[in-house]
């Protein structure tokens, strides 16, 4: 969470400077956390972040940082 707060921006919902082969790990770490101990925070920020890495995954412009 402490990472995302830091690193994410307007357009970028994530929790580096880059996109690499294996993004959705860090959103689902997240989700699976979150639910696990019921913190709804963490859970709420991993989907935010996985419905944003979609978008750019399926954007025509790809995965390019603004």
């Amino acid at each position: 969470m402490a990472i995302f707060d830091q690193v994410a921006a307007p357009g970028w919902s994530w929790f580096e400077e880059g996109l690499t082969y294996d993004n959705a790990k860090l959103a689902h770490a997240l989700i699976v956390s979150g639910r696990a101990t019921g913190q709804r925070s963490v859970y709420e920020r991993g989907l935010q972040a996985l419905r944003w890495l979609v978008g750019v995954q399926t954007s025509r412009q790809g995965q390019l940082r603004p």
